[in-house]
């Protein structure tokens, strides 16, 4: 199924032989906390009919986002889908609790770029070898990690159109492929952000991997559009309100004082380099930045992110910091 490179087929080889049969909470799923991660570790979840799972964000400045020590890894498999990794340590914070086996699906550029360091293989494989740790990854920034654990799962079974419409859809959503002419992932998206079942094997997201009609599908997307048009008047005032032009790493940018994402400023993600959603969260005593840039921006916002600690897309990312770094131009 997977042959991209010798490396991946051989893991996922391994992958299937030592997972058939297997179900049932001793598996355990952690996974993203966006559309994309609910989708991806649902997908795992009911495949392994499995209800250990862990939602959860990425950590500050590369840490993980979780208490590892505290979550019980210790003799489970553990599989991470769509959560990104960014230092050695974090693996050998993993692998040092002892699981059966670690498996991670995923597509960020922190991910990949350590799967592409000979060394961290080295070590993180040894370390698994030592401890008898069965070690699977299919990492590929070229697919969602919705797109990825589906990809992985239907080469043991079979979805149905819908349930593929469904994580096309979630694929072109998360990596910033729609277009102006294609807004079904948005409002997808809204639907299930939105609604206060998004989470992980909620009875909503349970029937939308087991639909077989894509009308029933369509009438989710159209839910998802009323979220949309009724967050758009909200948006509308909003930047109205909080949006303001300032210079950020020797771009004029458009930048935005409040919680929420690219879509507070509409069409400005076409005007501008890229833009910069912000807000100060009082309790952790810090500034939330996320960045946005259009695909035909050459503007590499990824890395103005993670010189901050942060990380994340090509064309969406973010980082936190003690310090308000934009101000409206005078």
């Amino acid at each position: 199924m997977i042959k991209k490179n010798n490396a991946r087929v051989s893991s996922m080889e391994r992958f299937y032989n030592y997972f058939e049969g297997k179900e049932g909470d001793d598996i355990l799923v952690i996974t993203h906390t966006d559309m994309d991660g609910i989708i991806a570790g649902s997908l795992v979840a009911d495949y392994f009919d499995t209800k250990n799972v862990v939602m959860t964000n990425y950590g500050k400045g590369g840490e993980l986002g979780f208490d590892y020590k505290t979550i019980g890894l210790k003799g489970k498999d553990v599989i991470f889908t769509d959560y990104s990794f960014s230092t050695i340590d974090n693996f050998m914070a993993i692998l040092s609790q002892k699981p059966k086996s670690l498996s991670i699906f995923d597509h960020h550029k922190t991910t990949i770029d350590l799967f592409k360091n000979k060394r961290f293989l080295d070590v993180v494989e040894f370390k698994a070898a030592k401890d008898g740790i069965n070690l699977f990854y299919d990492i590929d920034i070229n697919r969602c990690g919705a797109k990825i654990a589906f990809d992985v799962i239907n080469a043991a079974t079979v979805y149905s159109d819908a349930v593929k419409k469904l994580v096309n859809l979630v694929d072109l959503y998360d990596r910033w492929q729609f277009t102006q002419d294609n807004l079904d992932p948005v409002y997808l998206n809204e639907y299930i952000y939105g609604s206060n079942q998004a989470y992980v094997l909620s009875p909503v997201i349970t029937k939308m991997i087991h639909n077989e009609f894509e009308l029933e599908l369509d009438k989710w997307i159209k839910i998802g559009k009323k979220y949309e048009e009724l967050k758009a008047k909200t948006n509308g005032l909003t930047a109205s309100v909080f949006a303001f032009e300032t210079e950020f790493h020797g771009y004029k940018v458009k930048a935005i004082e409040a919680r929420g994402n690219s879509q507070l400023l509409g069409n400005a993600i076409n005007e501008y380099p890229f833009i910069i959603i912000f807000h100060y969260d009082n309790r952790k005593k810090e500034f939330i930045y996320s960045l946005f840039k259009s695909a035909n921006s050459d503007v590499n916002i990824l890395s103005s992110a993670t010189e901050y600690g942060g990380g994340g897309h090509v064309c969406a990312c973010g980082f936190t910091s003690d310090q308000r770094l934009v101000t409206p131009q005078r």
